[in-house]
């Protein structure tokens, strides 16, 4: 009865906590400069995504699924940005659920509650902490693969301890559909399928090895999509460092640094290794889940992709079953220190996430009321964007991508889907509204731009070069 009633206390105080953090994913919500111009496009305009729209062969990019969530914005009607950040809280309501019921189960029922309790606490925050960033921008979809992975890992779970056919179909689905949302997602699946093969062979099940194979079929299909499709069409490979000139080795080395889960996955892998191969303990289905995430790890190494948000999926799989050997072989007192002082160390950038995304949705609420005012006046519009020889090619993919994306947000606010923003090469003095990309702002002759300047920055994990100014000439 007393555990009934700590368990009770425990939840009550994580909906409040979790109430809070999805509040945020919704106040004050609003566009910004950036990719919310692909949502802006399509449900902004209240167009559904479709399955070409995310298919780009010349360049490699195959996702058809990755915006589908943002259909169900489509579906009831909505247009807005809350709209589309409160189907985003749903998804992310939903996951931090499936989060706690994966890790109360991957955190064996040994000793004190409490101390288990503050493991479980500490794993889930981890979980949750490498997710939370991606629900405040609606302009990237890993929220999306973020909450079905966490959704696969419970499916996982109950094909291998309670020989669900139902959890294996639905992680059959949930791995299919996530292959389409991002060329790198299928790694972790086939790994998962690979691995439990080999393995689990002679302990699994018909329903664990149907599974397992399942996973295996679905990313073979997947890869030879791709490469009808897109591998033989490319003209201009996507360049997943984004203009960096890091060396494969050298991006793969900042990109382990920068995720500290795994750190302490290196460590859990090299000790199961040892378990298993020179102690002779059993293999289980935790160590495909550790196996997979960093077979994914590798796969965004090979690709050379120097954001974050690409590994973090890769970490939230993985976590839930760090957290069980690391409960299972240390005290229970060692082991809920040790998680908690990590979650500690990881969670104190919620904070700043917070605060930041906040200023920015409330700066760009202030320069596009502060345009449609201007604009309802009159005013001409003008991108200014002179030639500069410092320019690489990556500041040009750049500056125009900004172009696009304000034209397409200016449009919406203003109701008018094909605004058109005139792009001048140099300094004319002519009244209007200029938006100038920060590559050239060092060009534009500051004496002529009035005290009501505002600035915008692109969110999350960006370059300081990602910033537009707005500018009226009287």
């Amino acid at each position: 009865m007393k555990d009934k009633r700590f368990q009770i206390a425990f939840y009550s105080v994580m909906t409040i906590l979790i109430a809070v953090l999805t509040y945020f994913i919704f106040a004050n919500a609003e566009w910004l400069i950036g990719d919310d111009a692909i949502e802006v496009e399509h449900t902004g305009w209240g167009h559904p995504f479709r399955l070409g729209d995310m298919v780009s062969p010349a360049i490699g990019r195959f996702y058809p699924l990755a915006y589908f969530a943002y259909n169900i914005v489509w579906l009831f009607g909505g247009r807005s940005p809350l709209a589309h950040f409160s189907v985003m809280a749903v998804f992310f309501v939903l996951m931090v659920g499936a989060i706690f019921f994966i890790v109360e189960k991957a955190v064996e029922q040994k000793g004190s509650i409490i101390w288990r309790y503050i493991a479980v606490f500490a794993i889930a925050a981890i979980c949750i902490q490498r997710a939370y960033s991606a629900f405040l921008y609606v302009f990237s979809t890993a929220w999306f693969a973020y909450a079905l992975i966490v959704f696969f890992a419970v499916c996982c779970y109950l094909v291998h301890t309670k020989q669900s056919i139902s959890a294996a179909i639905i992680g059959f689905l949930i791995a299919t559909f996530t292959c389409y949302c991002g060329e790198e997602c299928f790694v972790i699946f086939l790994s998962y399928g690979v691995i439990g093969l080999i393995f689990q062979w002679r302990t699994s099940s018909k329903l664990e090895k149907g599974f397992l194979w399942s996973l295996i079929a679905t990313t073979l299909i997947f890869l030879i999509l791709y490469y009808f499709i897109c591998f033989i069409h490319i003209e201009s490979a996507y360049d997943g460092a984004h203009g960096s000139d890091v060396t494969l080795l050298g991006n793969a080395f900042n990109m382990f640094i920068a995720q500290k889960v795994l750190w302490l996955g290196v460590v859990v892998l090299l000790w199961r290794m040892y378990c298993v191969f020179i102690k002779k303990e059993s293999y289980e289905f935790w160590d495909t889940m550790i196996v997979a995430g960093f077979g994914f790890v590798c796969g965004c190494f090979i690709l050379k992709l120097n954001w974050v948000l690409y590994y973090n999926m890769a970490t939230i799989f993985m976590m839930p079953a760090l957290g069980h050997y690391v409960y299972k072989y240390l005290d229970e007192r060692i082991a809920s220190i040790i998680l908690i002082i990590l979650a500690a160390f990881m969670c104190r950038t919620i904070p700043k996430y917070i605060i930041r995304n906040q200023k920015e949705r409330k700066g760009s609420t202030i320069m596009w009321q502060t345009f449609k005012e201007h604009y309802q006046e009159g005013r001409e519009l003008y991108w200014f964007a002179p030639e500069n020889n410092n320019h690489d090619e990556w500041d040009w993919v750049l500056r125009d991508w900004l172009y696009h994306s304000t034209q397409t947000l200016a449009g919406w606010y203003v109701g008018e889907e094909d605004l058109c923003i005139e792009e001048i090469t140099s300094f004319q003095h002519k009244p209007g509204i200029y938006f100038i990309p920060k590559q050239n702002d060092t060009l534009f002759p500051s004496e002529n731009i009035n005290d009501s300047v505002l600035n915008h920055c692109v969110p999350i994990m960006v370059e300081k070069t990602r910033e537009i100014k707005m500018a009226e000439i009287q």
